[in-house]
């Protein structure tokens, strides 16, 4: 995968790049799936490796459009920041990270055990730091 753009030419560029591997990857597709598939289930893993190979012939010129669009559009507004203030900002984390429990169960993010999390961490990270 090829780095975000940094300005609206390299946008440009990339988003040419971009959309002509998902095309040739849509293309490629069309003779490799059934082959791959064949290989892998027969008979009928051909018949799948087609119809896989069609659909990614008939969506990549969809998807090569899309990322196109997004890598002109992402160069155009890095240009703009760019010209804003004269360099990309480095903005890091918004919020802290998430805090799992024990038993490691995905719950609502709750901001503020999140920040105790955080402190603890880094009293702890501070402690183990200063004694040796």
């Amino acid at each position: 995968m090829l780095k975000k753009p940094e300005h609206a030419l390299d946008g440009v560029y990339q988003g040419l790049v971009g959309a002509s591997a998902e095309l040739l990857g849509g293309v490629t597709g069309l003779f490799t799936k059934p082959y791959k598939k064949a290989r892998e289930e027969g008979a009928v893993g051909f018949v799948k490796g087609v119809g896989s190979g069609f659909v990614g012939v008939v969506a990549s010129p969809f998807t090569a459009f899309l990322r196109f669009g997004n890598n002109v559009s992402t160069g155009i507004k890095n240009s703009a920041i760019r010209f804003g203030r004269g360099r990309l900002p480095n903005y890091g984390r918004f919020r802290h990270p998430r805090y799992f429990n024990s038993k490691n169960i995905l719950q609502p993010y709750d901001e503020a055990i999140a920040e105790a999390n955080e402190i603890l961490k880094t009293i702890v990270d501070g402690r183990y730091a200063n004694s040796t």
